[in-house]
This record gives structure tokens, C-alpha cells and sequence, in this order.
């Protein structure tokens, strides 16, 4: 018995110390675990940098390295105020920043990567707010929407940034200041709440229209003492546009005669729907209209191009003694010459059509715009409805046959015959 017992001892002895050996000898993986990668420096993973730059450093501890595993640092793409970026000491990274020759603060980040594991750092720079000019805030948000009347996808929004305000909606305030912009986006899908969405708009002196830009439209209006007004010009700029819950913020940039101004506005954004219709509207305010049917018999016609942007739209002026009729046609034409056709009234603004006639009314002043009729200087048939046609009888020579609605339920009709030159577009 006692032999088996000794015999049992030694196995036991021997299977102890093979145990012992395996839990002193663990595999390498185990022993050095997964690398860890850690900032230490600077704490909240944001450097900020003072306007004129310089030198700056990140530290961070690696344990556990990887063999043949080395750790990389990039700026973000196209970022080039950041370079010498070097880490040949162990624990830091070193890299330079160029200074901020522009007034707004910027920033970037800087993405450290060790095998699988990503760590970023914020890197922000103060600008140079004492560069700016002209600092404004408005406090009043005037906005018309007139939607995509260039049938490209891009619909118009026009509006300013003031300090006061427009009496009645229309005339400016004495001694007051006016950023207005004349920008293309994206189109609202509901036009009576038509909003700028969110993001960055540069200015473009070309005026392509192209969504993203302002136009060359863009200007101040700052009006005396007694209310007269005088306008400069942008010459370059962005307009910044975020959102802050229901809160909107507006932040221009502009240059204007070599002088930079900065404006920001918060508040909401309202904007007047002017956007195309195939449906007339009356205009607002009290105006003297015309009270029954009336016939026109044109002594004399003139004509001009509206716009050089517009695609040849045409105001043609039909005068009979006291009495004139001014139609504005859709007519998508550039060779100096009238379309002969079929032209609807409407207000799609589509090429073929004649636009229907409008006004702003203000402190009895009546500024009409479109198709209308004027009797005496001060008696008006806004045109809201019917046809024109359009016949070439000899070579630059055209008959008119007029079958027009006024004011949404008197008829106009009558005809013309004779020549027809195109004066050019004076803007």
C-alpha cells in the first residue's frame, strides 16, 4: 500500500509542475494584448491656435505595439494651412500651422490612425475679426420667392438683410441699411413656405444663375436722411446659411469698394410666394380701374427686349392717343425680330405666353409691371386673361388681333397691322 502511495504522489508531482510550466509560458499574444492608442494631449482633442499660427504638438502613449505596424496622421483633403507634419519622436507628433490671412476663424481635423485604431484632433484657428470693416446686424428678413421661372431646377429667392425694415412693404426707411440678395437654390417644395436651405453660396459675377451662387444683383442700399437711397455694388463674398432648431442664421461675407462687411441675421425666413401661376391675381391696394368692355385701334407700336438674360422676352407698347397697351410676351427670341404665333395669357412665364399684368401699390403710387392697359395715365386694365394673335403679313411687318380679359372680367379686343423693330435692351 505504501508503494501506491508514493507511486500516486509522484504523478501528482509531476503533473503539478507541468501545469506550473504551461502558466509561466503564455502565448505571446496574450502577453502583450491588442494595441492601445491614447491622446493625452491635448485633453478635450482640440488645439487652438492664435491667428498668426506656428508650431504645435499632440502627444499619445502606444501600448502594445504591432510589429511592422507604423502610425499615420492626415489632414483632411485639401486642407494646406497645415504642413511639416513629423513623427520622428516617439510619443508626439509635431506640425505647423500657417497663419489665418482671412477674417473668419477656421477649422480642420487631423486624423491619427495605428492598425485598426482612429483617433481625430480638432485643430481651430482664430480669425482676424479686427479686419473686418463693417460689422451689421440686421434684424428684419424681407424675402420674395419667384420660384424656377428659368425652368432649370433652380428656383430664384430674393431678399434683404436690413436694419428697419420697408414701410408698407415697399419703401425703405430713412436712414436705414439694405443687403440685398439675389440668390439661386434648390426649389422649395411648398412656394407659399419657401425656405433657403442649409449651406454655403458664393457670389458670381458672371450672374450664371447656377444653384449655389448670388448674382451681380447683389448690393447695399443705405438711404439719407430723407429717405433717398444709394446702392454699391458686392464685388466678391459667401453667405453662410445654418439652422439652429426653428432658428435660421444668415451670415454674409461681402466685399464692397476694397471695404469687407460682415452681416448676420437670426431669425426666420419669410418669403413673399411670387413664383409662376396660371392664376391671376388682383393687386393688393386701392387703385382706379377700368369699369366695362373697351376696344383699341393702335396708332403707333414700339418695342423692346427686357432683359439680355431673358431669352429675348419682349414689352411691346401700343399707343392710341390717351390710351396704351403694354404687353409683355414670353417670346424666347434673340434675332431682333417677333415670333408670329398664338400667345395665351398666364403666368407660367413660358415661352409663347404673354405675362399677366400686376402692380405694387403704396401711398396711391401705382408701379405696374407685366400686361396692362392705361387710360389717361391713371386708369388701369391689368390683363388677366385671353389671347394674342401673331401674324407675319410681309417681311418685318405683323398683324395683331387682340382678344384680352381685364381685371379678371372685362374684354379687350382689337387689331394692328404694320412693322415691328426691336430696340434693345436697356438696363
Amino acid at each position: 500500500m505504501k508503494s501506491s502511495f508514493v507511486k500516486l504522489s509522484l504523478i501528482a508531482a509531476s503533473l503539478a509542475s507541468v501545469f506550473m510550466f504551461a502558466s509561466c509560458n503564455k502565448p505571446d499574444n496574450e502577453e502583450t494584448g491588442n494595441p492601445e492608442l491614447t491622446i493625452t494631449s491635448p485633453e478635450n482633442d482640440t488645439i487652438k491656435v492664435a491667428i498668426a499660427g506656428g508650431p504645435c504638438e499632440i502627444t499619445y502613449t502606444l501600448k502594445n505595439p504591432v510589429e511592422g505596424v507604423n502610425l499615420q496622421v492626415e489632414a483632411a483633403e485639401g486642407i494646406d494651412w497645415i504642413t511639416d507634419i513629423d513623427l520622428a519622436t516617439e510619443g508626439k507628433i509635431t506640425f505647423n500651422v500657417a497663419s489665418n490671412e482671412g477674417q473668419q476663424p477656421r477649422e480642420t481635423t487631423l486624423t491619427i490612425q495605428y492598425d485598426y485604431i482612429q483617433e481625430t484632433v480638432v485643430v481651430a484657428q482664430e480669425g482676424d475679426e479686427s479686419a473686418l470693416d463693417n460689422e451689421f446686424k440686421a434684424s428684419v428678413f424681407t424675402g420674395y420667392y419667384y420660384g424656377d421661372r428659368q425652368k432649370t431646377g433652380t428656383a430664384n429667392y430674393y431678399f434683404y438683410l436690413s436694419d428697419k425694415g420697408f414701410i408698407d412693404g415697399v419703401m425703405m426707411e430713412a436712414e436705414a441699411s439694405y443687403y440685398l440678395i439675389d440668390l439661386y437654390a434648390p426649389t422649395s417644395e411648398d412656394a407659399a413656405n419657401a425656405f433657403i436651405q442649409e449651406g454655403t453660396y458664393t457670389f458670381d459675377l458672371e450672374s450664371t444663375k447656377e444653384s449655389g451662387t448670388f448674382t451681380n444683383l447683389c448690393c447695399l442700399k443705405q438711404t439719407d436722411f430723407s429717405g433717398l437711397g444709394t446702392s454699391y455694388d458686392f464685388e466678391e463674398g459667401t453667405l453662410v446659411v445654418t439652422k439652429d432648431g426653428d432658428n435660421w442664421n444668415f451670415e454674409l461675407t461681402v466685399t464692397i469698394e476694397g471695404e469687407t462687411h460682415h452681416v448676420v441675421y437670426n431669425g426666420a425666413q419669410s418669403f413673399a410666394d411670387l413664383s409662376p401661376s396660371d392664376e391671376w391675381t388682383r393687386p393688393d391696394g386701392d387703385y382706379s380701374a377700368v369699369t366695362g368692355d373697351m376696344t383699341i385701334t393702335p396708332e403707333s407700336v414700339s418695342a423692346r427686349y427686357t432683359g439680355f438674360e431673358d431669352g429675348g422676352n419682349l414689352a411691346i407698347e401700343f399707343v392710341q392717343g390717351n390710351t396704351i397697351l403694354n404687353l409683355s410676351f414670353m417670346a424666347a427670341n434673340t434675332e431682333g425680330t417677333m415670333i408670329p404665333g398664338r400667345y395665351i395669357v398666364t403666368g407660367t412665364l413660358e415661352p409663347g405666353t404673354i405675362e399677366f399684368g400686376t402692380a405694387t401699390i403704396f401711398f396711391g403710387m401705382v408701379l405696374e409691371s407685366g400686361s396692362y392697359l392705361l387710360v389717361d395715365g391713371q386708369t388701369y386694365g391689368f390683363i388677366s386673361g385671353g389671347t394674342v394673335e401673331v401674324n407675319q403679313t410681309a417681311e418685318n411687318t405683323f398683324s395683331f388681333e387682340f382678344n384680352l380679359q381685364m381685371e379678371g372680367q372685362y374684354n379687350l379686343t382689337g387689331t394692328w397691322e404694320g412693322p415691328v423693330e426691336i430696340q434693345p435692351y436697356e438696363g
